[in-house]
């Protein structure tokens, strides 16, 4: 004799709370749920972003955007970047092969006058 099992919502993290919820409601319990602004998830945004190195091969629009999200991830964390130091984390994330690129960029400013968006 074979029984069939049939999980019920409330197994998969959505709790009914007496009236039947719309999929707006529960896409709203998920994201409260899992976007907790908890220091594990400060402390795990900011070592991805300081850490963050772009390789060879990867197109430097696409590592733009990666920055961009991290900065907007950490923002709504409540954490939030200073706008000269997102040319720093940009300029230090870069590879080897952009060292001259780098040299030029910081040699010929006077500090505090480049930002992120003149280099991107």
């Amino acid at each position: 004799m074979s029984s069939l099992i049939t999980p019920s919502r409330s197994q998969f993290g959505i709790i009914q709370c007496g009236r039947e919820r719309n999929n707006k409601g529960d896409l709203g319990h998920l994201i409260k749920l899992y976007e907790v602004k908890s220091l594990h998830t400060l402390i795990f945004l900011k070592r991805k972003l300081y850490t963050l190195r772009m390789s060879e091969s990867t197109i430097m629009t696409d590592h733009i955007n990666h920055l961009n999200t991290l900065f907007a991830q950490l923002s709504v964390a409540d954490f939030n970047i200073v706008e000269n130091k997102h040319l720093e984390l940009l300029l230090q994330s870069l590879p080897n092969s952009y060292d001259q690129l780098i040299t030029n960029i910081t040699n010929n400013i006077i500090i505090g006058h480049l930002h992120f968006e003149d280099v991107t």
